[in-house]
Formats: C-alpha cells, structure tokens, sequence
C-alpha cells in the first residue's frame, strides 16, 4: 500500500520466492484521500479530523480487499504529507492499532530512489538488465504533495557520490554498485493550487478548480514559483545537472491522472515529449 498525500494506492501481486521481483499483478486500485489539500485548505499544521477518517475507512477498504484476494502478507509506506503534517505520525500510530497496518514514513529521499527504481522497470522493460539505459534514465515523481527528480550515479559509494556530485550523502547503493541521486522538492500539487488560488485573491478550498486561470494569473504563479524554487539550486545532484543536458537522457514521468505529465499527455494527444517541446 502506497498511502499518498492525494491518494491512497493498493496493488495486490505475487512475489517470486526470493521477494525481490513481481512475478505477476493480481489486483491495483487507488481511492482518493485529499489529505495535503485539506491541510493546504484549512491553513493549519495538522491534518483535520474529517480527512483522517476518511484515510482510516480507504485504508480498511483495501486492506479487506487485499486479504479478499489471499494476501498473506502486506507492506505499507507513507510519503511527504505525514511528513509535513504534525499530527502525521500520529494518524500511522492509529492505524497500526486500529487496523493492524504498520505503515513506514519513508524519507523524501526513499521516495525519491523508489520513484527511480519504478521508472526503471516501467519504462525500460527488457532495457532495465542495462547498465546503459539505467544510467541514462531520469525519473520525475509529481506527487500531491512533493516532487523528486532521480538518477543513478556512476559512483560506487556514499562518499564517492558525495564528493564527486556536490550532494550531501544522503544516497543508496544498488546491486550493481552505483548509486541513487535525488533532487527533493518541496512542493507538490496541492501546494501549487495553493499559491494560484493565492495569486487569484481567492482562498484555497479542497475540490475547487481555479480555472479559468488568465495569463497573468499564471505568470504570476510561475514568478512566485521560482522564487521559492530559486534557492534550491545548491541542493541539485551534480549527475543530475550533467544529465540533464545531455541528448540520450529519457526523463520518465510518474504521477497520478491529476499530475502535470497526464494533464499534458491529455491537452495534447502524446506520451512522449523532446526537450524542445517542453522549453
């Protein structure tokens, strides 16, 4: 189970006997759970009572569903909302005792390295044994309430990507020996339509569509965008800079239906974009 600050993700599959591959997926399915827009909405630090319950019935949904379809075991990870929010760990703790879930809060850099690792084998396929394609992949995570862009040093340990890539340590080693790089940042969908409501003179309000949006309106966005993303620059991996430029990258998207790469592939009709179309 992937409980997300937008949604909450269940996939239901067999595992190979050593655990460390799907051999086959026997059921996915995601319920809506606006947790970081209602805490963008109700402008405080904790999560309100009424989204936590939902988040708790979601949860008991698929937690049954699961069990339904002979899962014998279940693993659980939660991301940038609970990480955000005060009373986070809090509503984890609960559900542990409720419900019998044992949910990890997974660093941003964890979630950055798993969205790496499910680009990987998303987008490569047969590719993914290549040391070649894996080195050229950048993944983009677009979630509700962060986003990490992610690549895989050549580096073969911590120290080594540390020194030779500007980052401050904070990496993990695949098999292979390389290493997995992370640019966190911090704001994710909510927090954008945030700002815009902010931009428009409006108040934030979970399910509201801030459109039509004018062309200033957007400029606006895009200006206080980058001046809260501006700082960040220190803070991106070397590897990820050089890569970023080079021709052969594949930057893979991974979002939800609501995530800037689907609103894209929807408004214009394709699933993949060169660098001169998203200039």
């Amino acid at each position: 189970l992937d409980i997300g600050s937008s949604q909450h993700k269940l996939l239901v599959a067999c595992m190979s006997s050593d655990g460390r591959s799907v051999e086959y997926v026997i059921h996915q399915e995601q319920i809506p759970v606006y947790l970081n827009d209602s805490l963008q909405a109700c402008n405080s630090t904790c999560l309100p009572h009424d989204v936590l319950q939902q988040s708790h019935a979601a949860l008991h949904q698929l937690i049954t569903t699961a069990r339904a379809l002979g899962a014998v075991s279940l693993a659980a990870v939660a991301t940038a909302v609970f990480r955000r929010a005060a009373n986070g760990q809090a509503h984890l703790d609960n559900i542990h005792q409720t419900l019998g879930l044992h949910i990890q809060l997974v660093s941003q850099h964890m979630e950055g390295e798993l969205g790496f690792w499910t680009a990987c084998a998303a987008a490569l396929g047969p590719r993914a044994a290549s040391p070649t394609a894996k080195h050229n992949l950048i993944s983009w995570d677009s979630g509700g309430g962060s986003f990490q862009l992610a690549t895989l040093s050549i580096a073969t340990n911590t120290a080594d990507a540390a020194a030779a890539d500007d980052v401050d340590g904070d990496v993990d080693g695949d098999e292979e020996g390389g290493v997995v790089e992370v640019y966190q940042g911090m704001v994710g969908n909510a927090d954008v339509l945030a700002m815009l409501r902010r931009v428009q003179g409006g108040a934030f309000s979970v399910g509201e569509t801030p459109n039509p949006v004018r062309e200033e309106e957007l400029e606006a966005l895009l200006k206080e965008l980058e001046e809260r993303l501006g700082g960040d620059s220190g803070r991106v991996p070397g590897c990820l800079r050089r890569k970023l430029g080079r021709e052969e990258a594949e930057v893979i998207g991974i979002g939800n239906h609501t995530s800037l790469f689907c609103v894209a592939r929807d408004a214009v009709g394709r699933e993949e974009f060169c660098a001169r179309d998203v200039m």
